[in-house]
This record gives C-alpha cells, structure tokens and sequence, in this order.
C-alpha cells in the first residue's frame, strides 16, 4: 500500500518520469521471470535431483509472507522421521550481522539436531546435507530456484495481498506470475482474510494463523509475562504493523516504537539512546522479534529486553490436507 500511494503522489506530483522508470523495471521482471518459467516448464532448462527428497517452501511475492514459520512448523513436524536440512540462499546475511542470517540462526536456536546450509549454490549445498545424513531438505524461499528439483512445491500466500499489488518488482512484490501457483502441491493462507485462487490452482488450500508460542527475557532466557506492562517496540521484520498489533491485542502499552529495514542489525549505540527515551516516558522494557533477538549483541541498557516467539498452527478446517501433506513426505524420506 506504501508504494502504491507513493506511485500515486509522484504521479499527482508530476514525478511521472519516477513512474515510468519503475513501470519499465518492472516489466523487464515480468518479462524475465515468464521467460524462466516458459524454458523450465517446456523442459529446455532442467532441474538438479539431488539424492535426497526436496520440499520446497516459497512466494510468489517479496517480503514477510510467512514463510520462516511454515519452514519451522514443516522441520519441527517432520524430524522424527529423519534428519532434516535447511537449505537457505541468505539473503542478506551479512546485514543482519550474522554467518546463516537472521532467519536461519532463529531456526537453528528452534531446531537442535538439524542441518543448516546457506549459500548461493543450493545444489552444493544440498550435497553437503545428502552426505551428512540428511533425510530431507527443505528449501527455503525457493519457488523461484528452479535450478534445483523439488519432490514437494509449497507456497505460502498473505491472503490479503496475495499478488503483490498486482505488479512485479519494483513497482509491486511480485516476483512470479500468478499463473505459476499451478506448480504448488499446496497452498497455505497465512491469516483471515478469503482470496480465490480458482483460476490458477486446484492446489489443496490449508490456513494458517500466527501464534504466540511465548514472550522471552533475552538474557535469562525465562518466560516472562507482558500484562499491563510498558514498553518500547523495536523490530526489523519485513511488516512491522503486525508485530505492533500482535502486542496491542496483547494488551501491550507501546510507549515507543522503532523500526528498521528487514534484517538490519541494531546499532548499539541508537539501541541505547532508544532505551533511554523510553525508561524517562515510562518504559518497563523493550521488546522486539525473536528474528531480531538472535542479532542483539550484549550491550548495558537500562532496561531488560523481551522478545516474542511466535508459530504458525493450522486451521482446523485444514488439519486433514496437513496430515495427508506430512504423511506424503514422510514416506519419501523413508524410502
């Protein structure tokens, strides 16, 4: 909605130039993606297999979809049927300060005992994971990587905006055609809002919803309870609308809030003047995500800092698609 109204200024503005430049980029995305999809799907470009069973996890549109969620409660579901690998290109990884990511250090701290690979070539990686025991690899943010084979092709879709405004990037989010949702197994709908997706998909669709698994003192690492409590909010997510309504149904008292660009690293030194200004409003504590707890370095605050863990459950109504889903892929990581 920000870039629409901001097309829709420079526009009113005169900027018609600013407009046209984005229209171009994005019909250029347009164009490229099509092409890339028409060469795989005609079989004049081919996949890698691997030797292990890949699940796929992806969107057709950039940003917070969901799809780290879906990736956990899949892994977390799945690991007592074999080793799992997470296979992840790392997508600015080095912003957020850390070797695997953000994303990718918040499912290693959530899952023990699974492998981690980030890098560019996912076909290596996936390799390394065969090697090192792995019973199945999930790739993450892949519906686009068609490089590499899939045995299971899942899509997770913000049900209110499923198509990115209805314009590639930059001019909007999507980075593949609608049309392409015919390739997915199944579609998850991350929320309340209703889409039809009739015309591109017969794909079983399963609803999921946000959860609050808990809320976390960063050093302690205890459970702590937010009720009636102060705070000041401060996160790098993708949406961080969502992250202030979740603490306002809470009942969370946001006294502050400070927001980043998606997984940048918090400086130190404005974390600590951020904390300052929220203690003198009347503070108890900050908050953020659980994304933005793994890149938090130790840094004297006058005030402790929580964070949220969330999870994705299934909607009742799609329990039975879910279980026939795992129950799908578990036979191919033991075959």
């Amino acid at each position: 909605m920000q870039l629409r109204n901001s097309l829709f200024l420079a526009a009113q503005e005169g900027k018609l130039t600013e407009v046209t430049a984005l229209r171009s980029l994005s019909a250029l995305w347009s164009l490229g993606a099509r092409l890339k999809n028409k060469l795989y799907d005609r079989k004049w470009l081919t996949s890698h297999q691997l030797s292990l069973p890949v699940v796929s996890v992806g969107s057709l549109t950039a940003g917070g979809s969901g799809k780290t969620p879906l990736v956990h409660l899949l892994a977390k579901t799945l690991q007592p049927h074999g080793k799992i690998a997470l296979l992840s290109r790392g997508y600015l990884a080095k912003k957020s300060g850390l070797p695997l990511g953000d994303e990718m250090q918040m499912l290693k701290n959530r899952l023990p005992g699974g492998l981690f690979y980030v890098g560019k070539n996912r076909k290596a990686s996936g390799q390394k994971a065969f090697e090192a025991g792995a019973a199945l690899a999930i790739l993450d943010d892949g519906f686009q990587h068609r490089k590499l084979h899939r045995d299971i092709e899942l899509v997770i879709l913000d049900p209110a905006n499923p198509f990115g405004y209805g314009a590639f990037l930059p001019r909007g989010l999507l980075r593949d055609p609608p049309e392409q949702l015919k390739r997915a197994d199944a579609i998850f709908l991350n929320g309340e809002a209703d889409c039809d997706l009739s015309s591109y998909t017969k794909a079983p669709l399963i609803r999921v919803r946000p959860k609050i698994r808990r809320c976390v003192d960063w050093q302690s690492k205890k459970s702590v309870s937010l009720k009636n409590c102060s705070v000041g909010a401060f996160c790098a997510i993708a949406h961080p609308k969502r992250f202030t309504e979740t603490l306002r149904q809470l009942g969370v008292n946001t006294l502050e809030s400070w927001f980043l660009s998606d997984h940048a690293k918090p400086d130190a030194q404005i974390l600590k003047d951020f904390a300052k200004r929220c203690k003198r409003k009347g503070a108890e504590a900050l908050i953020c995500t659980e994304k933005d707890a793994v890149k938090l370095e130790a840094v004297d605050l006058p005030l402790p800092i929580y964070y949220l863990e969330m999870e994705l459950e299934i909607d009742s109504h799609g329990k039975g698609a879910w279980d026939s889903l795992i129950e799908k892929i578990a036979l191919k990581m033991n075959n």
